[in-house]
């Protein structure tokens, strides 16, 4: 498993960067139109990836309380 890993890792690393480049080249430079409103606001991404992080945090500890904590006394109780 270890050799497959090895091998398996850099072909596959070399394939991300090989479509990257391809979709960087077949896009090109303008002739799309105007950019969104969203992209013309500094900081809008950090603060738009910060918001999804505190959702993505927020959403496992309710379901973590929803579904895996436990009474504090669960294994007393018999």
């Amino acid at each position: 498993m270890k050799k497959f890993l090895r091998a398996a890792l850099p072909a596959a690393l070399a394939g991300l960067v090989l479509l990257s480049l391809a979709s960087q080249l077949s896009q090109g430079h303008g002739g799309h139109g105007p950019a969104p409103w969203w992209e013309s606001v500094p900081g809008f991404f950090a603060l738009f990836g910060f918001l999804g992080c505190l959702a993505l945090i927020v959403t496992a500890l309710g379901l973590g309380s929803a579904f895996l904590r436990k009474r504090e006394r669960y294994y007393d109780d018999d």
